[in-house]
């Protein structure tokens, strides 16, 4: 009887475990966005023409490796968002800058 209750908890544990290290449907994964998910949500939330995309992935390819040190990742981020705002309309820009406000302020690490 005690290996039989052991066993079911063990298999309740075991299978807990492996609910809690999955993403649920629906949830978005942890972690900062990839640039091919920023410049498709900006070319949708700010209708960028094809050529702001072409100037857009031009900029992102430039400043990717440098973002790996993350020493220099925050001014480097700054210099990237400097940037891409260069390539926009002032409407565009408006609404990066609200785009940025909601993403919050980078981590500290």
């Amino acid at each position: 009887m005690k290996k039989l209750v052991l066993g079911i908890c063990m298999m309740g544990f075991t299978i807990f475990g492996f609910a809690q290290g999955q993403p649920r449907q629906g949830q978005e994964r942890q972690g900062p966005p990839s640039q091919e998910e920023m410049l498709k949500k900006a070319t949708t939330e700010l209708k960028l023409s094809e050529e702001q995309v072409k100037e857009w992935e031009t900029i992102m390819k430039k400043y990717s490796s440098v973002e790996k040190d993350r020493k220099k990742a925050g001014e480097t981020r700054k210099e990237m968002n400097d940037a891409l705002l260069k390539t926009l309309t002032e409407d565009q820009a408006a609404k990066f800058k609200k785009m940025q406000e909601r993403q919050g302020p980078p981590r500290k690490d």
